[in-house]
């Protein structure tokens, strides 16, 4: 019977899930010629670190959130403040233009 994981995927093909869990190594000797004669100093694939910026150039940013003014609204029930509801309008706003633009 196949496992599936909180994300609807077989548990060994979910990405998210397989980082979550310890990496499965096999345990190496310390001795070089187990190693295929390289040396110790000689860097493997898999052991290059990662940079924090991803290979396609796209940054994600967090904006700052304004503090709970007490704004609440049932069209949009995750704002709480009235600074966030303003940026939330302006955006869909300069959206809307410019898809009224692209379709001319």
């Amino acid at each position: 019977m196949p496992s599936f994981c909180r994300h609807n995927r077989f548990i060994q093909n979910c990405p998210i899930c397989r980082e979550a869990e310890p990496p499965r190594r096999p345990a190496r000797s310390s001795s070089p010629s187990s190693r295929g004669g390289r040396s110790a100093a000689a860097p493997s694939a898999g052991s290059r670190p990662r940079s924090s910026t991803p290979r396609g150039g796209v940054r994600v940013r967090q904006m700052a959130r304004a503090t709970d003014d007490g704004y609440r609204s049932p069209l949009v029930p995750g704002l709480k403040a009235s600074t966030d509801a303003e940026r939330l309008a302006d955006e869909l706003a300069f959206a809307a233009t410019r898809l009224a633009e692209l379709a001319t």
